[in-house]
């Protein structure tokens, strides 16, 4: 099986590993108290590989001329915390919300009023 940083371009992925099986441990981790295990399969299940390039090629997005807002998921690890928080510095407004990783699926109630407000 894979693990979660050969489905992202680290070593490749074999054509022998489904997608979704390498990153159920890394799904999981999300927090344990935010997603169940089960909720994590059915995600991962949908789940498709993305290219890398995708991640770093630069934006072709015109200049933004409306406000933003960035939300935190505030129980990620410290590290990710304190990176979201430098990516939302130059957002109009910044929510926190208590949750790890996937919002959507552990707060969708929370998420789904804040996104509401904006």
């Amino acid at each position: 099986m894979a693990d979660f940083k050969t489905l992202f371009g680290v070593a490749g992925v074999r054509a022998a590993d489904p997608p979704r099986s390498a990153g159920l441990r890394s799904c999981c981790s999300w927090r344990r108290e935010d997603v169940a295990r089960e909720r994590a399969h059915e995600v991962l299940a949908r789940f498709v590989l993305q290219s890398d390039s995708s991640f770093a090629a630069p934006s072709t997005a015109p200049g933004r001329t409306h406000p933003t807002t960035y939300v935190i998921a505030t129980r990620e690890t410290d590290a990710s915390v304190a990176a979201q928080e430098a990516w939302a510095a130059n957002a109009d407004y910044v929510v926190r919300l208590p949750a790890a990783h996937m919002l959507q699926l552990s707060r969708p109630d929370e998420l789904a009023e804040t996104l509401g407000g904006i």
